[in-house]
């Protein structure tokens, strides 16, 4: 190392430092001010190539400490670099001044490569593999940036993740904020155990079995949740577009049986609606449901032939021959039910009321089901 101390400026100069060993190499240069014009810490680290435990090491405790907390408890290896570090930080950002206030935009830029990065981005969620992206600061926010990485779910598979995102903002605040954009995609199951972690259980509140599933499932998530020490997966807040193709269960879920299902789930955990087409019961259908505080109405249509009505135990005969739509629409309070049937497919005959049609006229029958203290009527 080469540098400068002058006591009357009050600064120091460092002209140049490497540090190499057997985890890294990096190169450094600065200067610090604490009167004068422009006060305050200035430098640039350059890496080549170094662990992330080292990395930590060359991170300075004045900066960001809460989030160098967080690197501390989250990012359990990685290869960084090649990559250059820049910082100008004035003097009130330093020191006991600096606790709990905001870097400033240009306060801390740069980029360093990530290779086989192994971290998760909250304690309760799972560990995030082979991360290959970079390590960005730009704008008072660090920003993690993946290209690929991979996510496995014990016994039920690994998902791989693909573009994705996960931001603190407001460098320097005393209680950190992490934004996650997350695309990633695999087996039915091995999604729906990640959604039970830590406290999440997404799949469990739902009576989902994740090694009773099969399909492929295509997540993308924004999320939003602390990073504080006590920050936990129950106070995350998040919306989410959820594809499912050829999704089957092997226990009913609410009572049916799911196969050949290809679905979107939108919404968030508290709201979402499901829609797509899938065999329920063995029965063609498709869905359009509604679940949660802001909308519960729901619609599922049946497309029925004779063999599917007699497996449901309706076996009309020679009064209805052919496929009928039926669909099914609960009202809010769940207690009632509007049925519609679509007959223009079918050929009825209703000698009783001296009424017929053939395939291909236009008829429908509606009627509504409501469950009362005296029965169903």
């Amino acid at each position: 190392a080469k540098g400068s101390i002058d006591l009357t400026a009050g600064s120091i100069q460092l002209d140049q430092a490497a540090i190499s060993g057997p985890e890294g190499a990096a190169r450094a240069i600065g200067s610090f001010r604490s009167k004068g014009e422009a006060p305050g810490l200035s430098g640039a680290v350059t890496v080549d190539e170094t662990t992330a435990r080292m990395a930590r090491a060359l991170w300075l405790p004045v900066i960001a400490r809460k989030t160098r907390s967080w690197f501390d408890q989250n990012v359990k290896s990685a290869l960084l670099g090649p990559g250059t570090i820049q910082i100008a930080l004035p003097k009130e950002n330093l020191g006991r001044a600096g606790k709990g206030r905001p870097l400033p935009p240009d306060g801390v830029v740069g980029e360093i490569a990530d290779r086989y990065g192994l971290f998760t981005p909250l304690r309760d969620l799972p560990l995030v593999r082979n991360a290959f992206g970079s390590l960005q600061f730009a704008d008072a926010s660090a920003i993690v940036k993946l290209a690929r990485a991979d996510v496995t779910a014990a016994g039920l598979g690994t998902a791989s993740v693909g573009e994705t995102e996960f931001r603190i903002p407001n460098l320097g605040k005393p209680d950190p904020v992490g934004h996650l954009d997350l695309s990633i995609t695999g087996p039915a199951a091995a999604l729906a155990q990640l959604s039970n972690a830590g406290r999440l259980n997404v799949a469990e509140d739902r009576g989902l079995v994740p090694d009773g599933l099969s399909g492929e499932a295509k997540l993308a998530l924004k999320a939003g949740f602390s990073l504080t020490e006590q920050a936990r997966t129950d106070n995350i807040d998040a919306d989410f577009d959820l594809a499912l193709a050829d999704f089957a269960s092997k226990a009913p879920i609410s009572g049916q049986l799911i196969s050949g299902a290809n679905l979107a789930v939108r919404g968030t955990p508290a709201s979402f609606k499901v829609t797509g087409d899938a065999r329920i019961d063995g029965i063609p259908a498709k869905i359009d449901v509604a679940s949660g505080s802001d909308n519960n109405q729901s619609t599922v249509k049946l497309t029925m032939d004779e063999a599917a009505r007699k497996k449901l135990g309706i076996d009309l005969g020679a009064y209805l021959i052919g496929k009928v739509v039926t669909s099914v629409t609960p009202q809010a309070d769940g207690r009632v039910q509007d049925i519609s049937v679509d007959l223009k497919s079918a050929a009825v005959n209703l000698p009783f009321l001296g009424w017929q049609k053939g395939a291909g006229v236009p008829a429908t029958f509606k009627a509504r089901i409501e469950r009362t203290a005296n029965g169903t009527q």
